[in-house]
Order: structure tokens, then sequence, then C-alpha cells
């Protein structure tokens, strides 16, 4: 259960319940929803063991470095 807010719906994606962040009720619910529901806890769980691979140190630090390569590229002057 995570806000649906800033980056959480795309870093949690399909692996989280996406609640208000304003609203109690809305926390409830989605509380209530994972613990009544066993095939969603077990989905839910599932589908976060596969994301986590795309937010570890490896892959953050080459995000960046292929980010920083394609800036510095396009920003070298050019001769001409």
């Amino acid at each position: 259960v995570t806000s649906d807010s800033s980056s959480m719906r795309e870093v949690a994606g399909p692996a989280a319940v996406l609640i208000d962040p304003h609203s109690d009720e809305s926390l409830t619910a989605g509380m209530a929803r994972v613990l009544d529901d066993p095939d969603l806890r077990r989905e839910l769980a599932q589908t976060g063991r596969s994301r986590v691979s795309r937010y570890s140190w490896d892959a953050m630090a080459s995000g960046v470095c292929n980010f920083v390569s394609t800036v510095a590229r396009d920003t070298t002057p050019r001769e001409g």
C-alpha cells in the first residue's frame, strides 16, 4: 500500500495498492483490500520481487551514467 503521488506510482507500478495520501478512508480501504485478499497479496509480492531489480544500485548507476553520457555528448561544442 503506497500513496498515489509523486514517483510512488512509477516505482511501485502494479506491485502496490495505490491510495490517496490525504485520505484516511483511502488508506483504510487499501489496507483492508490487501489484508482481506490472499490472492492479491501473492500477486503484489510476486510483482514486487520482479520489479526490485529495476532499482538495484547497479541499475541506477548504469542509468545515471547513460544519462550523463547522453547530456555530455549532446552539449559538446561541435566544430563547424
